[in-house]
């Protein structure tokens, strides 16, 4: 039932429960909505999984430059702290959908990672360092809304990305090893570009 037609129907209920208790017509808005309640034919859920995959192709940006990815891990290191950021672009084009498959190629650009090292002596910055993955083929999986991008391979780096789409965004999770440190996780936000 629509928001508006519940709280119609409890306005007619305590209107009518006020009129009812004092004694005096009824007046006529409370028959006006329960007759629309009584006439109104209720909308059945689709059958399956609504799947938009044909809003999928084109090209994907990073919705904001330079944070399209961010990826953040924390490690302890004999009595210091490592602390490593990343963050990216990614540039996304799917250019066809078989099934419940994507097809395209990704490019993760001006990749950047840095850090600090934490220890009783002192903080030391860890220098940043930012790469190119180059254009790589990727498959996507596509289950309703859910995008599974599996164990992508470019330029030397291993990453895991999962997310889900609207119409214009794609948002997800992305883990990647970052040796010698470990694991690094974050978020990719991707808009498609006009």
């Amino acid at each position: 039932m629509a928001r508006r037609q519940v709280i119609a129907a409890l306005l007619a209920l305590g209107l009518f429960a006020g009129v009812a208790y004092l004694g005096l017509a009824r007046p006529p808005i409370v028959s006006y909505v329960e007759d629309k309640l009584r006439n109104t034919t209720p909308i059945e859920a689709p059958i399956g999984d609504i799947t938009p995959t044909r809003d999928l192709r084109g090209t994907w940006v990073s919705s904001l430059p330079g944070k399209g990815l961010e990826l953040f891990g924390q490690y302890a290191a004999g009595d210091a702290t490592v602390t490593i950021y990343q963050d990216g672009d990614i540039e996304l084009q799917i250019e066809a959908l078989e099934g419940n498959t994507a097809v395209g190629y990704m490019r993760l650009f001006n990749v950047c990672t840095s850090g600090l090292v934490v220890s009783p002596q002192g903080s030391v910055a860890i220098p940043e360092t930012c790469m190119d993955t180059g254009v790589q083929p990727i498959v996507i999986h596509v289950t309703g809304s859910r995008l599974d991008f599996g164990t992508i391979t470019a330029g030397g780096v291993t990453t895991t990305m999962q997310g889900n789409y609207t119409t214009d965004l794609i948002s997800g999770t992305v883990s990647a090893p970052l040796p010698p440190y470990g694991e690094i996780e974050g978020l990719f936000h991707l808009m498609r570009q006009p």
